[in-house]
């Protein structure tokens, strides 16, 4: 099962059952959902003044927002990774080309 995320029609559905005096399992059959799904939904969401579909879209969402993860863009990719090579300082070695200057086989004096 393809996990996907209770819409805000779900929420008011579910208000409107919990009101008519449905239990969990039988919300979750009418909506075609897992019982642990409307059961998360209801603990994460009951406050005192009882199960509220449009607090519970608003807080969904700003989890949802929170967890947002950043990425970086190619272009900053491509700019850092050439900085960070430019930071690095080359010279070129007779035995193995052109290397980082510390690592140069010449500057080895302990071979």
């Amino acid at each position: 099962m393809k996990y996907k995320q209770l819409t805000q029609e779900e929420r008011y559905q579910i208000s409107a059952l919990l009101k008519a005096g449905h239990d969990q399992s039988e919300i979750a059959m009418i909506l075609n959902r897992d019982k642990s799904t409307i059961s998360r939904e209801l603990q994460r969401n009951t406050g005192l003044r009882g199960y509220r579909p449009m607090q519970a879209q608003r807080l969904a969402d700003e989890r949802r927002q929170s967890k947002v993860k950043t990425r970086i863009t190619d272009t900053a990719w491509t700019n850092n990774r050439f900085r960070a090579i430019r930071s690095c300082s080359f010279r070129r070695c007779d035995k193995v080309g052109l290397v980082r200057a510390e690592l140069c086989p010449s500057k080895w004096h302990w071979l």
